[in-house]
């Protein structure tokens, strides 16, 4: 019937209905990947927000912490402002020094550029000898990392300040306070604790004058700027060294006897010459300004400390000495 009224038979009706079912299929396999698609991508925007979010929530916790950590060291400092009572001003630097000899400690100093504020805050400290002597200590281990970067201008006029202040007190006699003889103990304690040695300190009996010498010494090395050294010849450091070299020879034993007394003397005068070299070392400006420092005074003591010494040597060939608390030939 079908092939007579030109219908479909049979057969063909089955394989329309077989690709009718396959079209139905493949749909059905469309939707469910878009589906999936959409799906992963949800998840995908899911997982980039967490992602997002876990890094913010890093970068702030991360934030925090560095703030946090900031402020524990500002407290730190915070005792030595001007407007303490100088006996919290004293003690806070001394607490700063102790903590110095780490090196994460000095590490953070810098970064949290609080050192600038140190030196701010210690202005003026040369008018007391607890408060000089604390802060002296503090700048000398700032300096056992060897950055020049550290001491600028302020810095070093506030080193010779505290030099000259020195030099006034021990000219007029004046009594050591409490509160100095208490530090100065603490610090030698502290220095002989933690440097154990040192070559050029007196680590029983600490000063000033040896803390800014050596800090000076380390801060003039050969290979540092020349403009630098100029800047310390301005402060005044030059000054002081030359007149203190003309200062000790006038102390030196005439009759070349071997004290030890005398050999201190000479140790003091050679580390003079050593900043007074380190400062005039490819540096013509000092080199000149040293030469012609009242009348060539630095010519007449160089004589006589070059006399002083071969007397002293010829006079007591194969004595023993004891310097430093250390016995050489």
């Amino acid at each position: 019937i079908n092939a007579e009224y030109g219908g479909e038979d049979d057969r063909d009706i089955e394989q329309k209905d077989e690709e009718d079912k396959e079209m139905e299929r493949k749909k059905g396999e469309d939707k469910e990947k878009e589906v999936d698609t959409k799906k992963g991508a949800s998840v995908g925007r899911m997982t980039q927000n967490r992602v997002r979010n876990s890094n913010e929530t890093y970068q702030k916790e991360k934030e925090s912490k560095k703030e946090d950590n900031k402020q524990w060291y500002q407290r730190r400092v915070r005792g030595m402002r001007q407007g303490e009572p100088l006996s919290v001003r004293v003690l806070s630097v001394f607490n700063v020094t102790k903590n110095c000899f780490k090196q994460d400690f000095r590490t953070n100093i810098r970064k949290f550029n609080l050192l600038k504020t140190i030196f701010e805050e210690l202005v003026g400290a040369e008018s007391d000898a607890a408060l000089s002597l604390c802060s002296c200590a503090l700048f000398y281990t700032i300096a056992l990392d060897d950055r020049q970067i550290d001491f600028s201008k302020p810095s070093l006029d506030l080193l010779v300040k505290i030099l000259k202040s020195d030099e006034e007190r021990i000219q007029k006699s004046v009594k050591p306070s409490k509160s100095f003889t208490t530090f100065r103990k603490r610090v030698n304690e502290l220095f002989a604790a933690e440097l154990k040695t040192a070559e050029f300190l007196d680590l029983t009996n600490i000063t000033s004058d040896q803390l800014i010498l050596e800090l000076l010494i380390f801060l003039t090395v050969p290979t540092s700027q020349i403009d630098y050294k100029e800047e310390i010849r301005v402060c005044g450091a030059l000054d002081y060294y030359i007149n203190a070299i003309a200062s000790i020879l006038n102390r030196v034993d005439k009759g070349n006897r071997l004290t030890n007394e005398n050999c201190q003397r000479f140790l003091r005068i050679e580390r003079y010459l050593q900043l007074v070299e380190n400062l005039t070392y490819m540096c013509s400006d000092n080199q000149n300004y040293t030469v012609n420092f009242k009348k060539k005074s630095v010519i007449r003591s160089l004589y006589k400390v070059l006399i002083a010494t071969l007397s002293t040597i010829h006079s007591n060939k194969g004595s023993k000495i004891k310097l430093l608390n250390r016995s050489k030939n």
